[in-house]
């Protein structure tokens, strides 16, 4: 529930919660009981999430997606631009999950990263279609994925960081 015994100005959540994530004008967290609570805008569901336990969230810039206690993963809110395929995950189970502008990324508990959304293509990078391959992650096993606005990084099973998607900021290009 949201606490409005807060100092002048701020926003308390009174939930003893285990993780927090935002987007871009809406927070949400995971409580105790696994259940999530949200706040902020409320643009097409953001501050509403759906009934059930999580066990990990991710935010993105308009959308949230989490993995549920038995592993799938179920996402809410809207996409920037009218997109919708991030709010449709890859199916499998998963362990983790991230979401950026108009794209969303998981770990299954096989270790490897799924994505879904823009970005299945790097062929539009440069135009309005942001498909920069942000939803293209390499092979191989992961224990951490993060997404940005249109591109992901992940922390490989051997501790090596690999990120992928639009580099036009040198966001991919690694150098730890």
């Amino acid at each position: 529930e949201l606490s409005l015994t807060c100092p002048t100005g701020r926003v308390c959540l009174d939930c003893h919660c285990l993780t927090v994530t935002s987007g871009n004008y809406f927070s949400c967290a995971i409580r105790l009981d696994g259940t999530a609570a949200c706040w902020g805008d409320d643009l097409q569901g953001l501050s509403t999430p759906p009934p059930g336990r999580f066990t990990h969230i991710g935010a993105g810039s308009y959308h949230i997606c989490g993995v549920r206690l038995d592993g799938p993963v179920e996402c809410w809110g809207r996409v920037w631009g009218g997109g919708d395929l991030a709010r449709h995950p890859e199916p499998g189970t998963y362990v983790q999950v991230a979401a950026g502008t108009r794209h969303s990324c998981g770990i299954k508990t096989d270790q490897t990263i799924a994505c879904w959304g823009a970005g299945k293509t790097d062929d539009n990078c440069v135009s309005m279609d942001y498909d920069c391959g942000q939803s293209m992650p390499p092979p191989g096993q992961f224990i951490q994925v993060t997404a940005g606005g249109l591109f992901t990084c992940g922390v490989r099973a051997n501790t090596e960081v690999a990120c992928w998607g639009q580099n036009d900021q040198g966001q991919t290009s690694v150098i730890v």
